[in-house]
């Protein structure tokens, strides 16, 4: 006798998208300072943070990293997703939920302002998206 049985399967979208690598940026005494860290094509529109972790060399001196869209007609720094940091050792920072679209280019942008000169600079250990959600 031969016999069917129904099986479920539960199917779970996973969204790898990009981490940058260490990176050390040249403080500037006033922004513009954005120096591309790194760069990827999003491959579903989803709800993220930009999730940083990094120092500077100097308490007055600030980090900021965004995200930048380089898709034709959608050019520039994408609204709300700037992390910013000021401390000296390292900690993580994030920025507000923004909305990315799915097939587009963004890059990792970051600056470090507040003082020029031998000694002044930031250090991006790792910048991502967190809270991804479909």
């Amino acid at each position: 006798m031969q016999g069917l049985a129904l099986t479920q399967e539960q199917i779970i979208e996973i969204l790898s998208v990009y981490a940058t690598a260490e990176q050390y940026i040249d403080a500037v005494a006033a922004t513009p300072g954005w120096n591309v860290i790194g760069g990827f094509t999003m491959p579903a529109s989803a709800d993220v943070l930009v999730d940083v972790i990094g120092a500077v060399s100097n308490a007055a001196l600030a980090l900021r990293v965004r995200l930048y869209c380089t898709t034709s007609g959608s050019v520039g720094a994408v609204s709300g997703s700037e992390a910013q940091l000021a401390t000296t050792t390292d900690s993580q920072a994030f920025s507000g939920v923004v909305s990315l679209v799915g097939g587009r280019t963004y890059q990792f942008q970051a600056e470090v302002t507040g003082a020029a000169g031998t000694g002044y600079f930031g250090a991006v250990r790792r910048a991502t998206l967190a809270g991804i959600s479909s």
